[in-house]
């Protein structure tokens, strides 16, 4: 989840974000002291999600159950809809995501940029690639990263969209 690739899956994470901490805000002006949990489980949900990452399961730190994260996020959108629906982030979280539960997180999009060739330029283009494709900055525009948007020529990697057509050699 720290390691977005497009600038709206920034601004939806951001969003629960700022929801999560409105909630809080709001449970602990209630006089709600917060969930009781143990520090082991805490570090276990932790542990699995960084192993996993979004496609997999995680650990609930308040029940200790495991998770497909997408159940987990529903949750997480139930929990804090009236923080979205009050800043009118609602539809702008539930297509983040919408997005990732269909072509996964920046991290594993990043690892399958480097799969292709085992080349850190690979994914250094798909990046910027992303960042500079105008339609990746809109809620419902965005593509898979892959090769085809690039040209080659040795070990040169020109983006062939973007601004100013980004140049880099390799090495």
């Amino acid at each position: 989840m720290d390691v977005p690739a497009e600038a709206a899956d920034t601004v939806g994470l951001a969003v629960l974000i700022r929801a999560l901490v409105v909630t809080a805000g709001a449970l602990v002006q209630r006089g709600h002291t917060g969930p009781e949990t143990c520090g082991e489980l805490v570090r276990a949900a932790y542990w699995r999600a960084a192993r996993d990452g979004w496609s997999g399961k995680g650990v609930d730190a308040l029940t200790g159950r495991i998770l497909p994260c997408s159940v987990q996020a529903a949750r997480l959108v139930e929990h804090v809809r009236p923080a979205l629906e009050e800043h009118g982030d609602l539809d702008r979280a539930v297509a983040f995501l919408r997005r990732l539960a269909e072509r996964g997180c920046g991290a594993q999009r990043q690892r399958i940029s480097w799969r292709r060739r085992a080349h850190l330029a690979d994914v250094v283009d798909d990046l910027a690639r992303l960042t500079f494709d105008e339609e990746s900055h809109w809620e419902g525009g965005h593509r898979e990263a892959s090769p085809s948007g690039r040209r080659e020529r040795g070990d040169q990697h020109v983006p062939v969209r973007g601004p100013g057509r980004i140049q880099r050699t390799d090495g």
